[in-house]
């Protein structure tokens, strides 16, 4: 952990890519149905799939409090939704 915030102590811009619970969910319940239907390994459990949705949701809040929790950290990071949004966020800053 301490790592970690050495290393984002060090950046010049952090972009959060801001992907709605919604989707996050549903891409992994796809996940588990194609997973079934075709047999790939491996092999996906409901499960284990469940407990993907919940880390997801958990992640999430845990990396709010972390990023919002130390000024250093908050000031640096700007959320995005896209490739477009990303551009415009590091032209901004003039990185690009």
């Amino acid at each position: 952990m301490k790592a970690e915030r050495t290393l984002l102590v060090k950046c010049s811009l952090i972009l959060r890519v801001e992907v709605s619970f919604r989707v996050r969910a549903l891409h992994l319940i796809k996940r588990f149905i194609h997973s079934v239907m075709k047999g790939k390994l491996p092999k996906e459990t409901f499960r284990n799939t469940i407990d993907l949705i919940k880390f997801s949701y958990h992640f999430d809040q845990r990396l709010s409090q972390f990023l919002s929790g130390d000024v250093t950290f908050s000031r640096k990071v700007v959320s995005v939704r896209d490739a477009s949004s990303c551009i415009k966020a590091t032209r901004a800053m003039g990185f690009c």
